[in-house]
């Protein structure tokens, strides 16, 4: 009976154990249908195990296939920090041996009914028995078919998990298993919506802003292409808006030959039934264009294509860009093929891979010849090596300019000037070289030649008796002839390095040094007269004749002097001049002594001759009253008539010789009484022009001053044929100005100089030397039949 009973009660208890995990199962869809996320499912399925199933502790875990850790997600029950404190895997690790760890590692489920017991509870012993736990399952939920976790359930009855629990259990597993594969179709599902939404937005926004033209094109059943779409930047492109060309085959806005073109293109695209891509020009509303376009054919469901998506570039500058280089290539070519210089490019290996015309020709040999050899083979074999480190130099990144000799075919060696570039490609790396080529043999026989010339030169030089100096644009000896030493007494090493002036006379210092920098600059041959210090001490008068050196460019480099002693000539100069100075002295003493003579002959006429005629008149004139014969009256007029001619000639005569007007008047009255009793007498019209200044002069000064203007109005008398003569007398400061103007015939100044002894005689010439002898001058300019004017200028004192 009691028996019986046991087995009912049993009965009971496993009924009500399976109802539990029934309305668990069931609780759990509902859980599913709630659940927004797997953590809200999670821990809903935790806490209906528990509060439902009457399980002791439930929780659910995460694998971490990195770390292989199963991370706690959910939990629910008693003894939660058992939870807290696990660490479990999903290894072989003895972590990773436990149910939870097992069942994830196998993806099946692990049920231990005895935890004491069992070895799969071995590293929780201890934990399990002190949280009363006599029985644990874990069943593994998987996402598309990977075991994405596992459900850990425990209870405190040893032999817990029977075959219908452990049924119900899995289907629970399944259950979540299920609910998380939906959940993550969902979640990919609005993942794909959202980037729809994004790659539709991005399509937009590339469509929009998109620098390249973009167009679709629908293809009608009837093989025609109508424009469904078009991009900003197309309209740009093709002059027309959407609007304008939507629904519109080519054939419909454009010309017949342009839409020939488009269709021809479309048509392609069918035909390959595969993207192509083309280059094409077209004449739209704002003039030709070329494009580059893409075209991508899209199927429909049937397969049949459908539309066309063409991407579009306009590439009309870069079109002519490359004619442009094409050109500019065309004209480099030319400029190669056409240069006076050869040209020579080499790659890396020294291989000749261009010469143009010039640079063969120059060699002798055909440019298909030189191709493909090396420089190398066209010097003499002592030049290699210099060859080779010329290159060395090309590979180092360095340009430069060197002469070279290369060996013609002929086997006549030719003389040339290269200025040698390397060449780098697009990442920097050296890649050969090119060399401009001027064939200078001409110029090096030329060199030669003016070597020898200049030898030869140097020879003529060193052994002239005149000395020649080379100096630079500082004036510091570069050259100094031999010759020097016989002259000077300087060995040419004493001088070279030295400036010139160091030899120059200290009083000859400043105007030298003026004269040279005025050479300098107006690179004009100068002539100097210089005194030179002798090595000895004293000094010698040197004439020097110096001519400006230039280089190519026209600039000053130094110039060259030819030298010779005129020590002699100078000292005879010298004593010339002293005479002259002498003779001026004695010309003004001559002249005052010969107005004074002049003045006492006059004197002596006037108070003598003069006075007695003048008596003899007046006794004539008595006697005449005496005389009652008419006879012998008429005779005595006659005598005083011959008396009083005599008298008036005496008068003039005392006046021509030395006029009284000249000391009772002054100066300008006697110019202006000679003038007018001189020149007008001869029907010349006679001017005269005073400042009206007081005038106060020395004797000596207004006598040659005078004696000047009569010379010079009495040769306007005799030569100038004038019509009209001026004088003008004015003061500045302490001189007197003279000017004799007249316009008679006139003389070439250029041709006579200063030969005033054939202008006007020795007088003319007198007053000139005495003029300059008391600190005057006397000027002439004159103009062949335009006159002349004579300026005289003089102090009004002697100095």
């Amino acid at each position: 009976m009691s028996k019986q009973i046991n087995e009912s009660t049993h009965n009971e208890e496993v009924g009500l154990h399976l109802n539990r995990l029934y309305e668990v199962l069931s609780l759990v869809n509902q859980a599913m249908v709630r659940a927004r996320s797997p953590e809200e499912l999670f821990a809903e399925v935790c806490r209906i195990a528990v509060e439902n199933g009457a399980f002791m502790l439930v929780w659910i875990g995460l694998y971490n296939p990195e770390t292989h850790a199963v991370i706690p997600v959910a939990w629910a029950g008693e003894p939660l920090d058992f939870v807290r404190k696990v660490n479990v895997f999903a290894d072989n690790r003895p972590r990773g041996r436990g149910p939870t760890g097992s069942a994830i590692r196998e993806g099946v489920p692990v049920i231990i009914n005895n935890t004491l017991q069992d070895r799969h509870s071995f590293p929780w012993r201890e934990a399990l028995d002190e949280a009363g736990i006599r029985a644990a399952a874990s069943f593994p939920f998987k996402v598309k078919g990977v075991v994405h976790g596992a459900l850990s359930l425990y209870v405190n009855k040893m032999d817990y998990f029977k075959d219908k629990e452990i049924t119900l259990l899995e289907e629970v597993s399944r259950d979540i298993s299920f609910c998380l594969e939906r959940m993550e179709e969902e979640k990919q599902r609005r993942l794909a919506q959202a980037a729809l939404k994004e790659s539709e937005w991005r399509y937009r926004e590339v469509f929009v802003n998109a620098s390249n033209g973009i167009f679709a094109l629908d293809v009608t059943s009837e093989g025609k292409f109508r424009f469904a779409s078009l991009n900003p930047s197309g309209e740009k492109m093709l002059g027309y808006s959407i609007v304008d060309i939507q629904g519109k085959s080519p054939e419909e806005f454009l010309s017949p030959e342009n839409a020939e073109i488009l269709n021809a293109n479309y048509n392609k695209c069918i035909n390959a039934n595969a993207p192509v891509s083309y280059e094409y020009e077209i004449g739209l509303k704002a003039g030709y264009r070329y494009f580059q376009t893409t075209l991508v054919p899209v199927r429909d469901s049937s397969g049949r294509i459908c539309r066309i998506i063409g991407i579009a570039d306009n590439i009309t500058e870069r079109k002519q860009v490359e004619l442009e280089l094409r050109q500019s290539e065309k004209k480099y070519r030319q400029l190669m093929e056409l240069a006076q210089e050869g040209i020579w490019v080499i790659d890396l290996d020294a291989r000749t891979t261009f010469v143009n015309p010039r640079m063969a020709e120059m060699l002798g040999y055909t440019v298909k010849e030189m191709i493909g050899r090396t420089p190398y083979s066209f010097v003499e074999d002592c030049s290699v090596e210099a060859w080779k480190a010329i290159f060395e130099h090309r590979k180092q990144g360095v340009s430069e300019q060197f002469d070279f000799i290369f060996i013609r075919k002929d086997g006549t060696r030719i003389y040339t000037s290269m200025t040698a570039s390397p060449i780098v490609d697009d990442n920097g790396n050296f890649a050969g070289s090119i060399a401009v080529a001027a064939d200078i043999t001409e110029r090096k026989k030329a060199e030669e030649a003016l070597r020898e010339s200049e030898a030869n030169l140097r020879r003529i030089t060193d052994n002239m008796m005149d000395m020649i100096t080379q100096t630079d644009a500082g004036l510091v000896y570069c050259y100094v002839s031999p010759s020097h030493k016989s002259f000077l007494g300087y060995e040419p090493k004493d001088l070279i390095g030295r400036s010139v002036l160091d030899f120059v006379h200290r009083s000859d210092l400043k105007r030298t040094a003026e004269m040279l920098d005025v050479f300098f600059k107006t690179k004009e041959q100068i002539k100097l007269e210089v005194r030179y210090r002798h090595v000895s001490g004293h000094y010698l008068w040197i004439e020097s004749t110096g001519n400006i050196l230039l280089d190519d460019r026209g600039r000053v480099t130094g110039a060259i002097f030819e030298k010779h002693d005129i020590t002699e000539r100078k000292t005879a100069e010298m004593k010339v001049k002293a005479y002259e100075i002498k003779l001026r002295s004695l010309a003004a003493k001559l002249s005052l002594a010969e107005e004074r003579e002049r003045r006492r002959i006059a004197l002596d006429i006037h108070d003598h001759i003069g006075q007695s005629l003048a008596v003899a008149k007046m006794e004539l004139g008595a006697l005449r009253e005496l005389m009652p014969n008419a006879t012998l009256k008429r005779n005595v007029d006659e005598i005083e008539t011959l008396i009083k001619k005599t008298i008036q000639y005496t008068r003039s005569l005392t006046f021509e010789i030395s006029p009284p007007i000249l000391y009772e008047l002054g100066f300008e009255a006697a110019v202006q009484w000679l003038g007018e009793q001189i020149i007008e007498k001869h029907g010349i019209r006679f001017n005269f022009r005073d400042d009206g200044q007081s005038k106060p002069m020395d004797d000596e000064i207004r006598v040659i001053l005078y004696t000047a203007v009569r010379e010079i109005l009495m040769n306007i008398i005799k030569h100038a044929k004038a019509r009209r003569a001026l004088v003008s007398i004015q003061k500045q400061g302490k001189n007197l100005i003279i000017v004799i103007e007249d316009d008679g015939s006139g003389f070439d100044i250029s041709k006579r100089g200063f030969n005033l002894s054939k202008i006007g005689g020795f007088g003319l010439f007198s007053v000139r030397e005495r003029l300059v002898h008391m600190g005057g001058n006397m000027e002439i300019k004159s103009k062949h039949n335009m006159g002349t004017i004579v300026t005289m200028e003089a102090p009004l004192r002697r100095r």
